[in-house]
């Protein structure tokens, strides 16, 4: 038999528990019923279950450019919660990640990430991932014989692993307008830099900074150009400092297939480039990809990112760009440059800070007397000169 106190204590607690269930809308519906009788399942803590079927259609992966053999493909997670995700690695030798957010990598897993860089091979046209957060719903048991994971794998949806294996993105953006082959005389698939003209140069071999013979009025003696040569890569800087009153447009090439750094490998794209300072101090500009050389000349180009800072390129990194400068409008396989001239914005971020590994580089907020650093990546669809033309 119950003690009296017990008996006695057993309704009042029945009575308060039937009070708060009471107490709770009609519309509020079970979970808020359960939120107040202090019973609430873990479960229902989380929100939708997310599965490894939906990943291949919430995560994005977009052709950023080619560059030699490699295509740089931006992998964005967003989608798929709003929110970062556990982590997720390349599989199966499809990619390798660059960047994790704004963080330099090499092949690396990505940890609570919304979007990475990651390179492919010329040709793939999808990424083979590797995923993990708590709200998924694995497909792969991670402690299984034979079986292997890039990071934990716990999580409270589903009754096992939380981690999704071969999850298969398409790579969206690798059309071209060019034609499928390369045309007799033409030069199809090329990387382009930004590049001193031939007679800018005071000695085209050297690879240390060196100051351009520049014409353009206010701007004699006040460009440099510094090459890369770094693991069979190419490409370099200009460094510009503060032009004298009145200056206009500063006029500089444009080459392409030009390996390390020697024009004679390659060849020079049209006129050039040309930038127009709308304030110097600020870093707000134009870019003008200037005229092709005569109207028998065709030309498309598929990417285009513009440097522009108040420090120099911490590893010269066109996927990065963006995080340096604000520029447009965007050039992509889908909306590619087919008539020239054009021109392009292109302003400095002050203030943003970049990762590369174990180092942190942070713009100043101003100009400093060091100038204005420069860099223009392209890739060149097709290059024609004068004498062809589509489809003859």
């Amino acid at each position: 038999m119950a003690s009296p106190g017990r008996a006695f204590a057993a309704p009042l607690v029945l009575l308060a528990l039937a009070a708060a269930l009471l107490a709770v809308p009609a519309s509020a519906g079970s979970l808020a019923a359960a939120r107040a009788s202090g019973f609430l399942p873990r479960r229902a803590l989380q929100q939708t279950c997310l599965t490894c079927s939906g990943l291949t259609t919430c995560i994005t992966a977009t052709c950023l450019y080619s560059s030699g053999s490699l295509t740089y493909v931006q992998i964005d997670l967003s989608g798929c919660k709003g929110a970062s995700i556990s982590w997720f690695c390349c599989q199966q030798n499809t990619c390798t990640t660059t960047t994790c957010d704004n963080t330099q990598v090499n092949g690396a897993t990505c940890n609570d990430v919304l979007t990475s860089t990651v390179t492919t091979l010329v040709g793939a046209t999808s990424v083979t991932l590797q995923v993990h957060d708590g709200r998924l719903i694995g497909d792969y048991n991670c402690g299984a014989p034979g079986n292997s994971c890039c990071g934990g794998d716990g999580g409270s949806c589903g009754s096992g692993s939380n981690v999704c294996d071969d999850v298969v993105v398409p790579i969206t953006g690798l059309s071209t307008p060019v034609p499928p082959s390369c045309p007799p005389g033409c030069y199809c698939g090329d990387t382009a830099w930004g590049f001193p003209k031939v007679d800018q140069f005071t000695n085209a071999a050297q690879t240390t900074e060196q100051q351009l013979v520049i014409t353009d009025a206010g701007y004699s003696g006040k460009v440099f150009w510094t090459p890369r040569q770094v693991g069979g890569a190419w490409g370099g800087w200009f460094r510009i400092t503060t032009p004298d009153s009145g200056a206009g447009a500063l006029n500089l090439g444009i080459c392409a297939g030009c390996g390390q750094n020697v024009a004679g490998k390659g060849y020079y794209f049209g006129t050039g480039f040309s930038i127009s300072f709308t304030s110097f101090s600020a870093g707000t500009s134009t870019i003008q990809i200037k005229p092709l050389p005569s109207t028998g000349t065709i030309a498309s180009v598929v990417n285009m990112q513009v440097f522009l800072s108040f420090i120099a390129p911490p590893d010269l990194n066109p996927g990065g760009f963006k995080t340096f400068t604000d520029y447009g409008p965007a050039v992509t396989p889908t909306s590619p440059l087919t008539t020239f001239p054009a021109n392009f914005f292109a302003n400095v971020k002050p203030g943003v800070t970049y990762k590369v590994g174990s180092s942190t580089f942070t713009v100043p907020t101003s100009i400093t007397a060091s100038g204005l650093y420069l860099a223009l990546h392209l890739d060149v669809g097709a290059y024609c000169p004068s004498g062809y033309q589509w489809g003859r």
